[in-house]
């Protein structure tokens, strides 16, 4: 039961209660094969949800989400002979993710984007339900005399199918937007609508590790085939769309991907105490069902119109609206480059493992990342000497360059995802570990990263942004990530006492994430937000967290004890600022999330 910032009371609670079950049955079916099966519910239940991208969001436009989940998971294993070993797994989920109405929601939600503020009810509302049926097989191999070293083999293949099904619809089916408390423009949907997207990822691997005297060579290779579809669907009409049905659509897409790996280990003197390491390795970045759902012509879609307030009323009527300046989602027209390939990232690795006396451990590697032939969406309607630089003033003083379109151009829309060669992300990091094994009563960890992690891509490339669309790529080349750290430091530790009572500690420290100052500005293809700096000019402030535990443990039965324990989270009680709100205006640099404070908890631990 937490309380939100920048809220009235009364209207900033926050209560979130989760429960989890899980029942597991182990059994040893003969002695060379073992049957296990797993079942686990998840219950969610966040009464007052708000993370819809704005600051401050009133009790009333939040959203009660309810969420029940459940998993079953069974497993086989078989020792087929003393080299040779099976291992079978199949999962089953079904889950149901509700953003829903309080019982006080009323009205359209108003949404200012210069007070980042939500009312009356929230932009939309859903419910999703996702299934996953996987299935995944491998046998490994051993044999130590094989030319001329010891062998691991390991084969083995991954099928997984998934469903993502929503039912959405929307309060009057559009959002009105103010602009510091100014009528402005309104988001309109295609609501009420039922929306299904299904995907099929198949995989096969084979991996060897090879050990001939001190050298450790690890080879694998992996191919991927990853397709996505949409089953025939429709929806009924409402305020801003009309009825529709869509045919079944397949290969949305269907890719084949081969990625290799390797890597090797040296144990420089032979003593198994200093060791040298390195590895290449490729991924295929994970997709879920984003695909089939952008390019599902039943999906959530919309457009942005201009709005007149004529009889000052709040209310955006139709007579006070614009034709549509630009749209998202399936109305947009999107299209899918039949030559599209899959994401993929590069990834290196090199470091030194040294054992320092009998207890200590150090450890540095060096981490390089880069994530290539990464997707975009070019609006293909638009030719690029369509948009005509101007200043727009700062309130901070001095002016920004946006960049206005041509009058004939405005609404015009036919978007392709493709691969964009020009876009990548990139990620330096080191990292430092110390660790000291439990000996003498006590036990260390310690752990330093230094990092950049920086890009030049227009991200969230699934939605509204056009990579064509000059405003979108202001401040883009070269800029730190959203998630860019450069100091991490981790110290962790435990001492026992006298009566065995053991004291830990757990602190943290990182640079703050950085943040991106945003500007508001009326075009002609309406309004349009974009960045005032690179990002990573201006951050939060640095965090700084230490935990402690005093722990217990009791005999009350000849295999069973009960561990009592005492955790203290932030004991410092640090207030750092991890959140504000970034829009330019009145409400520029008002705080949105701090730490959560200090709490005390108690718990017990019982085992037998």
């Amino acid at each position: 039961d937490n309380q939100i910032l920048g809220l009235p009371a009364g209207q900033n609670v926050d209560i979130n209660h989760q429960a989890n079950v899980l029942g597991k049955i182990t059994s040893q079916v003969s002695p060379n094969n073992k049957l296990m099966v797993q079942y686990y519910f998840n219950g969610q239940n966040r009464f007052y949800r708000r993370d819809n991208g704005y600051a401050f969001t009133t009790q009333d436009a939040s959203w009660r989400q309810i969420e029940p989940a459940h998993l079953i998971q069974g497993q086989w294993t078989s020792v087929l002979s003393k080299a040779l070993f099976l291992d079978t797994r199949f999962g089953y989920l079904h889950q149901i993710f509700p953003l829903g109405p309080q019982s006080t929601a009323s009205g359209i939600s108003k949404i200012d984007d210069i007070l980042s503020t939500v009312t009356g009810s929230a932009p939309t509302y859903q419910t999703n339900l996702a299934t996953r049926q996987q299935a995944n097989a491998w046998v490994s191999y051993f044999n130590d005399h094989l030319a001329g070293g010891a062998h691991s083999f390991k084969f083995g293949f991954e099928l997984a199918r998934a469903l993502n099904a929503y039912d959405y619809y929307t309060n009057g089916d559009v959002n009105a937007h103010f602009l510091n408390g100014v009528p402005s423009y309104v988001q309109t949907y295609n609501t009420p609508m039922h929306q299904e997207s299904d995907i099929q990822n198949l995989a096969f691997y084979a991996q060897d590790s090879y050990s001939v005297k001190r050298l450790t060579i690890n080879l694998g290779v992996r191919f991927e085939n990853f397709k996505g579809w949409n089953p025939a669907q429709g929806a009924s009409g409402g305020a801003f769309s009309a009825a529709r049905q869509s045919p079944e659509a397949d290969n949305i897409p269907n890719i084949n991907t081969l990625v290799p790996r390797i890597g090797a280990s040296y144990d420089v003197f032979g003593d198994g105490r200093t060791a040298l390491k390195a590895s290449f390795s490729r991924y295929a970045l994970q997709e879920g069902s984003r695909f089939p759902e952008t390019l599902n012509p039943n999906a959530l879609s919309g457009s942005f119109r201009n709005w007149i307030d004529l009889n000052k009323d709040g209310i955006p009527e139709a007579n006070e609206l614009s034709a549509p300046t630009s749209y998202f989602g399936g109305a947009s027209g999107i299209t899918l480059d039949p030559n599209i390939s899959r994401q993929y990232s590069d990834e290196v690795t090199a470091g030194i493992q040294q054992q320092i006396g009998k207890d200590v451990g150090f450890t540095a590697t060096y981490y390089y990342r880069k994530n290539k032939n990464l997707l975009g969406q070019l609006n293909t309607a638009i030719p690029a000497n369509a948009y005509t630089p101007v200043q727009e003033p700062l309130p901070t003083g001095g002016t920004i360059t946006v960049y206005n379109l041509v009058p004939q151009y405005v609404g015009q829309v036919q978007r392709q995802i493709t691969n964009i060669p020009s876009f990548w992300e990139q990620y330096n990091g080191i990292e430092f570990t110390l660790k000291k094994r439990m000996a003498d009563r006590w036990q260390m960890m310690m752990g330093y990263t230094y990092s950049s992690a920086t890009s030049n891509y227009v991200e969230v490339p699934w939605n509204f942004y056009d990579a064509n669309d000059p405003n979108n790529t202001i401040f883009v080349n070269g800029r730190v990530t959203g998630y860019d750290t450069p100091n991490i430091l981790k110290l962790s530790g435990t001492y026992l006492l006298p009566w065995d009572i053991g004291v830990s500690g757990n602190y943290r420290f990182y640079t703050g994430k950085p943040l991106t100052p945003t500007l508001t500005v009326s075009l002609n293809q309406g309004y349009v937000s974009v960045p005032t700096e690179l990002r990573g000019q201006t951050r939060y402030p640095s965090v700084s967290l230490l935990d402690l535990r005093v722990s217990r443990a009791f005999k009350v039965g000849p295999k069973a004890k009960i561990e009592a324990m005492l955790n203290l989270f932030n004991a410092l009680n640090s207030a750092t600022v991890i959140s504000e709100v970034t829009t330019v205006g009145a409400a520029f640099g008002t705080p949105q999330q701090i730490m959560t404070p200090r709490i005390l908890g108690f718990g017990a631990r019982l085992t037998f």
